[in-house]
Formats: C-alpha cells, structure tokens, sequence
C-alpha cells in the first residue's frame, strides 16, 4: 500500500478542480515521504519526471540553509528564493520553490516570505518541509495546507508482519 495514496487522492481533487493551496509543509521525516510528497505535486503539475526526482528542473528549485550558519536568512530569502517565485515558469506554468529545513528561516526571512503568502504569485506553489513544525511562526502555518508524517512504532511493524505471516501461513 502507498503510504502517500490518500494525500496524493485529495492533492488529485484540488489539482484537478484548478484550486491547489499556495503552499503546503510537510511535517515529518524530510528525506523520505516529504521528498516523496514534493517530487510527486512537481510531477503533477509540471510533469517532468526525470528532472523533478533529480531536484534538477528550472520551475521546482530545491533551497537548504547555508551549509556554515544552517539558517535560512533574510538575504537567502529576498535574493534567491522569492525572485525564483516571482519568475514566470518556463514549462508546466507553474513554479514550485520546495525549502527544506523551513524551520530554520530567521524571524526576518520568515516575515519576508509571509509578505509573499500574503499575496502569492498565482503560477507559485511553496512547499515546506520541516522536522521542527513548531518552530514555524503561526502565520505561515495559516497559510499552508499541513500534511504531517510519523514514524511508526517498532511494535507496530512487528505486530503487522506477524499478522500478515499469519494470514499467508507463514509463522514468524
């Protein structure tokens, strides 16, 4: 079972009734489902596989904080991410800035990207990942659709295999 399949149908919906939100923060584990999840609305709207898996297309940049600080400033913020925004999309019609590490964004670069979800682009969609959600000002949370991803419990997959083997005649 695709553990994404029931966000992925209600993404479907927004998507193909011309209503996606203007950004959404994946909560969770960045590198695995919330990568999965961003690649997969890249893949949606703009369509080119290969170079969306990548983090290589032009209209969905990938941005991490600066690898000394591990912060996201307000420079970074003003100069890099937002101007990709406002850039009219090269194919797809859409541009997909995806941040990493969102929670990370100083107050300054924070309330500077609020400005911009205040009146976002109409061809922009942000997302958001982040590991540390509480650390995000309540203002951008309003402003997102929240998917939020956790671990599952040891003994879970334990008990979830041990059923599966019993029902395929298998013991464990």
């Amino acid at each position: 079972m695709n553990p994404l399949e029931h966000i992925q149908t209600l993404l479907k919906n927004a998507f193909s009734s011309g209503r996606p939100a203007q950004a959404y923060i994946i909560v969770g584990p960045v590198y695995q489902e919330g990568s999965a999840l961003a690649e997969w609305i890249g893949q949606q709207l703009i369509g080119d596989t290969s170079a969306i898996t990548e983090h290589a297309h032009p209209d969905m940049p990938w941005f991490e904080p600066e690898k000394k600080s591990r912060i996201i400033d307000v420079g970074m913020m003003q100069n890099r991410i937002l101007p990709m925004a406002q850039q009219s999309a090269l194919s797809g019609g859409w541009k997909i800035p995806v941040i990493i590490s969102a929670d990370r964004m100083k107050a300054e670069a924070a309330n500077a990207f609020l400005k911009t979800l205040e009146e976002p682009p109409s061809h922009a969609i942000f997302i958001l990942a982040t590991t540390e959600v509480h650390k995000l000002p309540a203002t951008i949370l309003s402003r997102c659709q929240r998917f939020d991803f956790r671990r599952i419990a040891p003994e879970k997959i334990s008990d979830r295999i041990q059923y599966i083997a019993g029902e395929e005649g298998f013991t464990v």
